[in-house]
């Protein structure tokens, strides 16, 4: 079983495109694809021996309303 590729959305412009190239890279490399919608701007993941704290942007213009989101799905 492969394992899938996480992609942490973001609603921008560059965060969309981003998607975009991942959701080719997943189809033609036969990868699943994994997407995160966070609810926070920083948020916990956790690995075998560690926990990474990841801070995204702090700019106003990525604010994203999620709860009229999308439910996630899988490409």
């Amino acid at each position: 079983m492969k394992k899938p590729l996480l992609h942490i959305f973001r609603n921008t412009p560059f965060g969309r495109e981003t998607l975009l190239q991942s959701a080719y890279f997943c189809h033609r490399t036969q990868l699943p694809l994994s997407i995160y919608l966070p609810e926070s701007k920083s948020f916990l993941l956790y690995f075998d021996s560690e926990v990474v704290q990841v801070d995204l942007d702090d700019r106003e213009d990525v604010s994203f309303n999620f709860r009229n989101a999308a439910p996630p799905c899988r490409i």
